[in-house]
Parts: C-alpha cells; sequence; structure tokens
C-alpha cells in the first residue's frame, strides 16, 4: 500500500467489509443465542434488537474510524488481519498497522452494548426496561399497605408485564427481587393479623373467626409464614384454657351448669380443632369427677335403701349421656345401679326369711311380690327379671302349701 493511502482513509471498502462482516456475523449469533431451534415466535420479536446491534456496531466503527483520523495516533502493530490486498478477490493475511485502530473497535463495542440493552424487542422490551420495571414494581409492592389486598393483587400482576421471561439471564434476578418484595408484604399482613390475634379476648371466637376468615392470610401462608403468625396458636391455648377453667368451677354433678357452656365449647372445637382436646379432656375430667361424687353420695345407701340409689344411678344414667360421657364411664354408673339392685334383692331376700322364720308364710309372699312389683323394671335393665320371678313364685308357693296345710299366719 501507498503512503498515501496509509495518511488517507483509514480501511479500503474491502477491508470496511470485512469488519462488517467480522462484527456483523458474531451479533447475530449473539442476538440469537437465547432463540430456541423451536422458538420462532420469539426470534421475529428479537429481530429489531439484532438488527440494532448490526447497525449501532456498524456505526460505532464508522465513528471511531472517523476519530482515529482526527486524533492521528502513530501506526500501531495488530495481530493478523486478513484483507484484499489488491483490491480484487486475493485474500492474503499481513500485520496491519493503521492509526488507532483501537478506537473503531472500542466505539462499535460501545455502541453495540448500549444498543443491546435499551433497544426494545418487537413487543417494546429490552433489559433497561426490564430492570426499571422490576424496580419500580417491587418498590410499590412495598409501598402497599397491609390492609390493601386489592392493591397488592394488582401491583403483583403487573409483573407479568415486565417480559422478563424473554432474557434468561435476567429472569432469575427479576423474579428474586419482586418475590422479595411481594414476601415483605407478606410478613407485614402476617404482623398485623398476629396483631389482631392477640388483642383478642379468649373468648371471642367470632373475632377469631374473622381473622382466620381474612383472605390475606392465604398469602401469608402461601409465601411460608404461618409460623410468624403465633397469634393464632396463643389465642387458641388462651381460649382453651378459659373455656376449661371456666367448666372447672362447675359443680361436680350439675347437668344443669355442664350444658349451659356446651355450646361455646363446641363452636370452639369446631373452629379450633388444634385445641379442641383441651376442653374435651376438661368435659372428660369433669364426668369422671361427677361419676365419682355419685358414688360417694349413695355408697352408704346400698345397704339402708338400695332403690333410692337404683333411682338415682338411672337418673344420672340419663344426665351423662347428655354430657356425651364415654362407654367406660357410662358402665360404672350402669354397674352401680346393679349393685343396687342386687342389694334390694338381698335385703327382699332376708326380709322373706324373717317371716318365714316366723312361719309367716302369707306376709313373706306378700313381701316378694311387692318387690317383684317395685323392682321390675330394673330386674328387665340388669337382664334380672326371670330371678326376680323365681324369688316371688318361690313365696307365693310356700303360701299356697299353707293354706293347704290350713295354717295361716300368726297374728
Amino acid at each position: 500500500m501507498s503512503g498515501g493511502r496509509r495518511g488517507g482513509n483509514l480501511l479500503s471498502k474491502d477491508q470496511l467489509l470485512f469488519w462488517s462482516l467480522w462484527f456483523g456475523v458474531p451479533a447475530v449469533i449473539l442476538g440469537f443465542s437465547s432463540v430456541t431451534s423451536n422458538a420462532l415466535a420469539l426470534a421475529v420479536d428479537l429481530a429489531p434488537r439484532v438488527l440494532g446491534l448490526i447497525v449501532a456496531g456498524a456505526l460505532g466503527w464508522w465513528l471511531g474510524a472517523r476519530l482515529a483520523k482526527r486524533v492521528g495516533r502513530p501506526a500501531t502493530a495488530y495481530p493478523w488481519v486478513y484483507y484484499s490486498a489488491d483490491g480484487g478477490s486475493t485474500w492474503v493475511a499481513k500485520r496491519v498497522g493503521r492509526p488507532a485502530t483501537a478506537y473503531p473497535v472500542t466505539a462499535a463495542l460501545a455502541l453495540a452494548l448500549v444498543a443491546w440493552v435499551f433497544i426494545p424487542t418487537l413487543h417494546g422490551r429490552a433489559p433497561a426496561t426490564v430492570v426499571s420495571g422490576t424496580r419500580r414494581i417491587a418498590s410499590a409492592l412495598r409501598a402497599v399497605d397491609a390492609s390493601d389486598l386489592e392493591g397488592f393483587n394488582r401491583t403483583s400482576a403487573a409483573r407479568g408485564t415486565i417480559g422478563a421471561c424473554q432474557f434468561p439471564t435476567l429472569r432469575a434476578w427479576s423474579d428474586h427481587q419482586l418475590d422479595a418484595a411481594e414476601r415483605s408484604w407478606a410478613e407485614k399482613v402476617a404482623d398485623d393479623l398476629g396483631a389482631r390475634l392477640r388483642a383478642l379476648a379468649p373468648g371471642d371466637l367470632d373475632g377469631y373467626k374473622a381473622v382466620a376468615a381474612d383472605p390475606r392470610l392465604r398469602t401469608a401462608v402461601g409465601r411460608g409464614l404461618e409460623g410468624r403468625i403465633d397469634g393464632f396458636s396463643a389465642w387458641g391455648e388462651r381460649a382453651a384454657t378459659d373455656l376449661a377453667a371456666t367448666l372447672g368451677k362447675v359443680r361436680p354433678g350439675d347437668v344443669e351448669g355442664f350444658l349451659l357452656g356446651r355450646r361455646d365449647r363446641e363452636k370452639f372445637r369446631g373452629a379450633v380443632p388444634a385445641r379442641a382436646s383441651i376442653v374435651s379432656k376438661a368435659e372428660e375430667a369433669w364426668v369422671v369427677e361427677s361419676v365419682e361424687a355419685l358414688e360417694a353420695e349413695v355408697e352408704p345407701l346400698l345397704s339402708s335403701d338400695p332403690k333410692r340409689v337404683s333411682e338415682r344411678a338411672v337418673r344420672a344414667l340419663a344426665d351423662l349421656e347428655r354430657c356425651g360421657a364415654t362407654r367406660e364411664v357410662l358402665s360404672r354408673v350402669d354397674q352401680l345401679r346393679r349393685k343396687a339392685f342386687s342389694a334390694g334383692l338381698e335385703q327382699a331376700k332376708r326380709e322373706a326369711l324373717a317371716l318365714v322364720k316366723d312361719k309367716k308364710y302369707e306376709a313373706a309372699s306378700a313381701s316378694a311380690a311387692r318387690f317383684q312389683a317395685k323392682w321390675a323394671g330394673e330386674a328387665a335393665a340388669v337382664g334380672s327379671s326371670d330371678v326376680v320371678e323365681r324369688f316371688a313364685e318361690g313365696y307365693a308357693f310356700l303360701a299356697d302349701l299353707a293354706r293347704i296345710a290350713m295354717r295361716p299366719d300368726p297374728k
């Protein structure tokens, strides 16, 4: 090359074409690097960015070349490049010494980077808009009041308009920023719900249900913050303990007092099943105490007034069934009922035997008949009707024999 040419244009037309192709082909590859083979629609969407990248690179090279010419730096040796030595189709490799070749390269790369960041896709999205949109929505999410669920949903739905899915390198960052912002709002909700629960009175079941039905609760739980809303567990514990303490004040055997608060206990069990066992255990304890009190009350009467004991046991069975007593507890009362029947039968036998010893057979038969009439219902309930019948029939037979023998009862 001649000295005049070296001092004139930095590159010949062939060299300019070569450098444009050399830069343009990688730019096209870079532009389509995020496009999969089966995503033609995405490739079309990215076409403006790829075109802008090529144009920006070419423009940067031209501006850099003009700047290098104006600066007029001395020639500098650079690596091997291929260019047309004779202006024709023959390409040779030669070390190039051009003034300030770094200027065109730097300018081309800089403008290409700017174009890649700011030029949008066919639908108007660019990395810069993704970053700014992510920060804007994240800031808006953090600014939403804890009570404004509608505002949160509206702002959260806007994340779909950012278009981060078209930029895999930005998608993870964008999702992380927005998830953190949503979690920050959910934390405010959890704190608000927890404060409301801590302020509730133990008996305010309606207030508890209102908090549990709050639609914001699902948002907080969905982000793994159920452990942060400790008020649910704490209120349930306080309410269950209060109900148990109230029941503990009811006198054992006072069925009406027990049933008076049963509706509230049932409502609590339905609303807070996690703490239902506390209330259920308190009810079971009250029932057991009532049975123990009944046993202590009637035990002295078994020998003197077994019928009264039996009647008391029958009423207790009915009352305890209304209170939801377990089969095991009811069996204790039923056993007491059987003991009363046995005691009554033994008492009747002793009375009849005493009359027989006095040769009062008619009186003994009448005594056995009275026992049968008085205890028929209980005998049937405990499955001893045949025993009572045999007892009455035996003394009736003795009375018949006495009449046949014409031996009336002595006066």
